[in-house]
């Protein structure tokens, strides 16, 4: 059986492991939403035809899934926060059950 110690260390690595993925997310939407739709902007102004509708609107595609995917990281990391909170809260249940 694990010590309340090793438990509260493991749910401690689930929590830094979630923030590295939830700033991941956020580099990623601030990748999409402010880096990305700025140079689509420029491309707009600088460049005009047929072709650049074309390649503006692919591009569009790309960041809708750029900003999809950061989503779905955010989403990842809080249910590995949720699971190693049900975990932490059981085994320390088990420990109390077993000190009883």
């Amino acid at each position: 059986m694990k010590t309340e110690y090793e438990i509260y260390m493991n749910f401690k690595k689930a929590e830094a492991e979630a923030n590295k993925l939830r700033s991941i997310a956020r580099s990623m939407k601030s990748l999409a939403d402010d880096d990305f739709e700025g140079t689509l902007g420029r491309i707009k102004k600088n460049w005009t035809g047929e072709n650049s509708d074309a390649f503006v609107a692919k591009a569009r595609i790309v960041k809708d899934k750029i900003s999809d995917t950061s989503a779905d990281i955010q989403r990842v990391a809080d249910t590995i926060i949720r699971i190693a909170e049900r975990t932490r809260k059981a085994e320390l249940d088990a420990i109390n059950v077993a000190k009883a």
